[in-house]
């Protein structure tokens, strides 16, 4: 028979293994047969001499077109089946060997191919025959169907540690749902209740269901002895009572066995669900989520099996015993590790929304959204939350925040997730709790006034330039750099970045869709799959920050299409972003907090070295806010000046090709904020003539804008500052 090319290029892999011999192969029915001797390295401390070496082993593939994980069998009768890493087989089968706990077998033929499988095969032998298999713990036998058991593992193997449960039948309520497969196999769940009681006898054991309805039967949970201890493992499928009785001397075990076959059966299906417990001489492997954190707890191991009757009498269906969703457990999954923060997300739309969904799903579990907005049938566009019908519409009604707890809460019952319908301002502050990152996904403008007041790690992520642009800046608590000099800086940056000073060119015609008759009723023009493609991007570096927080300042980029072109991470170590702070107070004795950073300074020294001994002059440009009286100095350049060693006379900065250039790039958003002189000496106190100066810039009317006067000399920078406050 001709096979396969990919069963075919197998074979061959094989023969050519060193320490295989006796090569054969044969097709059987629906299945290929390789059969081969094993040599494994043996070592003088070998314990169980009931290996052999070679080892006779079969590998049987399924006949199929598309490459196929074989299984791994033993090739004689006496092969030992209590051994450790054997997958369940029928009584008389021949024993299937389980190489691999992080995916079984399957997944490492898929992932590293046949060779590798077997060179694994060798390490198996040679720990089976050194009686090794279990050095780092006890592995349960990979049991189970289509048919989940969901408890939570480490209570229950608490309760079967409890001397109070110990040697006893515990049984209660279960809400059970099965559907029938085409192909004959069933597919469900089951769920046991928190309440759990002592049973006695066999009175009621069997509960009627139904297929694809919800239905309650009993979960019996058979506690060994205190002292009872099952040392070996037994890999036989459990497909009848005799099958139970010898997986386990459990005398519970027994007792339910006989409880069941000896119990009045309703008509019609009935069921129960036995979930055994077996104390095991080491505790479970630490892989498995979930799991007590107590030592003699953990070496409890659960194998449950679904017991229904019929007109046919009795059937067995092994479970799959997994854990209920628990932050833990998407943690380990989503491989991050939890962050034991508040995350509060200011605004709940499609940014926020996808973040949230992100972070719930990695299994962080304390939240709070702020949000005023009503989830609407738009919103379907580009959100995680989706109504599809008029009724599901109805259903949905209510605003976003409601509903993203609602969808957390699905995705992670233990998620603690706080609702705030309402925007956050400066007022919101007190309702911060103290561990706590502040996410600000809103996309408008920061208002200053309450972000001066936080005490706490605050993270701002937007899009822009027509969906093309994402930003990510975070804002640490007593760092002198705010979000205002981040935002300044980043706006410096369009006279090097060409992204950026594309982005700022754009906004002025950004394209909005009306979505009524209400000019409230409008959304940026952009697709779900570029806000996906952002935040995925985004979310490796914004898990950092939540996790360390630090001044950051990053970038990614999508070309027009929305294909990704990567991310830039902007080097907050550079002279742009590092501040320091000054605090000036003004002709009124209101102060203003004036920050500028050392790319100025360095800017400034450098010009005025250049002209000593005479003055030298320019501009200084950034960004203010009014309200907190709070000022960004990022640039300063040279302007066009006469000077003389006590004087310097600046011209206007239309002439100022430097800033010019930066006002264009940046689309007017830096402001030009005053200017800088020099002075020759080493004292940059204002002279009568610099206050003379000053006081002739404030007296401008047509200035709105804050003013600034730089001064710096060898030693020292000082600084002027005012407003015209005359209308």
């Amino acid at each position: 028979m001709t096979y396969p090319d990919w069963l075919a290029q197998d074979i061959r892999a094989i023969a050519q293994v060193p320490y295989i011999e006796n090569l054969t192969h044969s097709c059987i029915g629906s299945h290929v047969e390789v059969c081969f001797d094993f040599t494994y390295d043996e070592y003088a401390q070998v314990s169980d001499e009931r290996l052999r070496n070679p080892e006779p082993i079969k590998l049987r593939y399924p006949l199929l077109q598309l490459p196929s994980k074989p299984e791994f069998l033993s090739n004689r009768d006496t092969f030992p089946e209590n051994l450790p890493h054997l997958n369940p087989v029928p009584e008389g089968h021949p024993a299937s060997i389980c190489l691999w706990r992080k995916g079984g077998n399957s997944a490492l033929y898929v992932q590293k191919g046949i060779v590798a499988c077997l060179e694994v095969l060798k390490d198996w032998l040679e720990d089976a025959s050194l009686g090794r298999l279990q050095y780092d713990g006890w592995e349960p036998s990979p049991r189970g169907g289509l048919i989940s058991f969901n408890v939570d593992l480490g209570s229950w193997q608490k309760i079967a540690v409890n001397p109070k449960y110990c040697g006893k039948i515990l049984s209660m309520s279960s809400r059970l749902f099965i559907s029938k497969l085409r192909h004959g196999s069933q597919i469900g769940l089951v769920i046991p209740e928190n309440k759990i009681k002592e049973k006695k006898d066999n009175s009621y054991f069997l509960k009627p269901f139904k297929y694809d309805e919800a239905s309650q039967v009993r979960t019996y949970f058979l506690v060994p002895d205190c002292d009872f201890v099952e040392h070996e493992h037994c890999s036989i499928e459990l497909n009848s009572f005799d099958d139970l009785l010898k997986y386990s001397d459990h005398e519970q075990l027994s007792k339910a066995i006989q409880f069941i076959r000896s119990c009045k059966k309703p008509k019609g299906k009935s069921a129960a669900v036995l979930a055994i417990a077996q104390r095991r001489p080491l505790p479970l492997i630490k892989e498995i989520p979930s799991l007590s954190n107590d030592v003699n707890a953990r070496k409890v191991e659960i194998v449950s099996v679904l017991v229904v009757h019929d007109n046919n009498g009795f059937s067995f269906h092994e479970l799959q015993v997994k854990s209920p969703v628990t932050s833990e457990m998407l943690a380990s999954v989503s491989g991050t590790d939890v962050i034991d923060k508040d995350l509060s997300i200011l605004g709940c739309g499609s940014i926020g929304s996808t973040i949230s969904d992100f972070l719930v799903r990695a299994g962080h579990k304390r939240f709070s959204l702020w949000d005023d907005d009503l989830f609407e049938a738009h919103n379907n566009a580009r959100h995680v939350l989706c109504q599809t019908t008029s009724e599901q519409a109805w259903a949905a009604l209510g605003f976003k925040v409601i509903k993203m707890k609602e969808r957390m809460m699905q995705i992670n019952p233990e998620a603690s997730v706080r609702c705030f319908i309402q925007k956050f301002d400066s007022k919101q502050i007190p309702k911060l709790q103290k561990n706590t990152h502040v996410i600000d996904t809103t996309g408008e403008a920061i208002e200053h006034s309450w972000l001066h007041g936080l005490t706490v790690p605050y993270t701002r992520v937007f899009i822009a330039d027509m969906g093309n642009l994402a930003f990510l800046m975070t804002q640490i608590p007593g760092d002198i750099a705010d979000m205002l000099d981040i935002e300044a800086v980043l706006l410096s940056l369009s006279s090097s970045e060409q992204r950026i000073c594309e982005w700022l060119h754009s906004e002025s015609h950004l394209s909005d869709k009306m979505l009524g008759l209400s000019c409230s009723s409008a959304t940026m023009e952009m697709p779900w799959f570029k806000i996906n493609g952002h935040i995925s991007a985004l979310m490796p570096t914004l898990l950092r920050q939540l996790n360390t927080p630090s001044t950051c300042v990053l970038m990614n980029t999508l070309d027009q299409n929305g294909n990704p072109l990567g991310l830039t991470t902007f080097d907050v170590e550079n002279s742009e972003f590092k501040f320091e702070k000054v605090e000036v107070v003004d002709a009124q004795g209101l102060t203003w907090i004036i920050t500028f950073n050392q790319a100025v300074m360095e800017a400034v020294h450098k010009i005025r070295n250049n002209h000593l001994p005479s003055e030298a002059a320019g501009y200084v440009l950034g960004l203010y806010n009014i309200n907190t009286k709070r000022i960004s100095i990022v640039v300063a350049t040279q302007g066009q000046f006469s000077s003389s060693a006590s004087s310097a006379t600046l011209h206007s900065i239309e002439q100022d090709t430097e800033a010019q250039d930066i006002l264009t790039n940046s689309n007017n958003m830096l402001k030009p904020l005053g200017t800088w002189h020099s002075h020759p000496g080493e004292s940059a106190q204002a002279s009568s003539r610099d206050l003379t100066t000053f006081e002739e810039l404030l007296s401008n009317q047509e200035r709105t804008l804050p003013t600034v006067m730089l001064i710096c000399a060898k030693a020292e920078v000082k600084f002027l500052v005012g407003i015209n406050r005359v209308i």
